[in-house]
Order: structure tokens, then C-alpha cells, then sequence
């Protein structure tokens, strides 16, 4: 089901930001990155054992300029990781929503979303069509 207040509410959110001076911008993105890089090291099998691979820990990264510390991930990698090991430990995977790339590459690349980033995507493509 299609939680529309939640929708309106993230584009809402994603309205205001794009109207932040670089500075606040800035500060928003590096409260994101610590968030996610964090998460992922905490709650991701996968992404922990990568992290520790490449003698990483969350406190690395704390900018946007420490992204180049991690190394990249190509696709055709991510493709061959069992599923429950880089999805969240916090996610029910039977409640997620699968979806895929077109396959231009000629594969198509499968992603599993909870319904509120399915919610958040929504929003995103309508922000695209929206006169700021």
C-alpha cells in the first residue's frame, strides 16, 4: 500500500533542502555519511567485513572528501553476495520490494527496498518534476 503522507512528507524534506546554502548542504551531507557509514559497519555483514578489509572503521569517514578511502565495489560483485549478508540485520527480508535495472549491460541488477525507501524514491521522481 502507498503511504502517501509519507511520500509528501520526504518531498517535502527533499523541497527544503535543495534550498540550503552549501554550508547547511554541507552539514546535512555529513550527518548522512556518518549515519550510513556507521549503519552499514553495524548492521551489514557484508559491508562490516568490507570495512575491516580495507582497515576501515566508521570514524574514517566523516566527510564527503574521505569518500575516496573506500574503495569501489563494482556491480558485477555485488551480484554474486548472498542476500542476507549485506542486507540490514534490522530488515525483515520478506517485507522488502525487489527491483531491477533495465539490463542494458545485459543484466539486469536486482534492489531490495524497504516501503519507505520505495516511499522515499517516489518522492525523489517527483521532486524532479516540480519548479523549485
Amino acid at each position: 500500500m502507498i503511504n502517501y503522507f509519507r511520500i509528501v512528507s520526504y518531498l517535502n524534506d527533499s523541497l527544503k533542502r535543495i534550498k540550503l546554502d552549501k554550508s547547511d548542504f554541507t552539514k546535512y551531507q555529513e550527518k548522512k555519511l556518518k549515519y550510513l557509514i556507521d549503519y552499514a559497519y553495524n548492521n551489514s555483514q557484508f559491508y562490516h567485513e568490507f570495512f575491516k578489509k580495507a582497515n576501515i572503521i566508521p570514524s574514517n569517514i566523516r566527510s564527503v572528501s574521505d569518500l575516496n578511502k573506500i574503495p569501489v565495489i563494482r556491480k558485477e560483485d555485488m551480484r554474486n553476495i548472498q542476500i542476507n549478508k549485506i542486507l540490514s540485520k534490522l530488515v525483515d527480508p520478506g517485507k522488502l520490494k525487489m527491483i531491477h535495472t533495465s539490463g542494458s549491460t545485459g543484466k539486469p541488477f536486482f534492489i531490495y527496498l524497504t516501503k519507505s525507501e520505495h516511499d522515499w524514491r517516489r518522492a525523489i521522481y517527483m521532486r524532479a518534476n516540480i519548479k523549485c
